[in-house]
């Protein structure tokens, strides 16, 4: 098989995948949300009820939101958060004059030891030094330790030239 062939095949095989995720991300049913549990820093503290004259709403945009529809619920707030392997707090103030409900996002600090696993796997093609033709490489990964920023996996790699690799990998995350 010639470079041309191989790089027709890299190219359709490429469109085929991206594809496949496009489809799969745009069709896929989105996640209902959930009650999210209280942030430690009020577990058990007290609480004071108030009346309330007046609250701004968004009424409709349940379904939009991913919101159960529930008789007398309307959105007061919502926030997307940014993707990150950090832990994030959302907290919700009420504005006692307006009504007004205001949502705050604060990045929590990483646990000292964490025992969270994260996986992946993957799928290659490309070109690999000492080998004439493409090679199509899957890899997986798990992180099986965490201590603050730092976390230990262990990963494999097999190729279809033969080559294969195991090991452990240790990483820092970048804030």
């Amino acid at each position: 098989m010639n470079r041309l062939t191989a790089g027709l095949i890299g190219v359709i095989v490429g469109l085929c995948l991206a594809s496949g995720v496009y489809l799969f991300m745009k069709y896929r049913p989105g996640e209902q949300a959930v009650p999210a549990p209280v942030a430690k820093e009020l577990q058990g503290a007290a609480t004071v009820t108030k009346e309330c004259q007046r609250v701004v709403t968004y009424p409709g945009r349940e379904k939009a939101l991913g919101v159960p529809v529930a008789p007398g619920r309307e959105i007061a707030a919502a926030t997307q958060l940014p993707a990150s392997r950090y832990p994030h707090t959302v907290i919700a103030t009420h504005t006692e004059g307006s009504g007004a409900i205001d949502l705050l996002t604060r990045r929590d600090t990483l646990p000292w030891f964490g025992l969270e696993r994260h996986s992946a796997v993957g799928i290659a093609y490309g070109l690999r030094d000492g080998v004439s033709a493409p090679v199509i490489r899957l890899d997986g990964r798990l992180e099986v330790l965490q201590a603050k920023a730092l976390t230990g996996e262990l990963l494999g790699n097999v190729d279809t030239s033969g080559g294969y690799f195991v090991g452990m990998r240790v990483e820092y995350w970048l804030p």
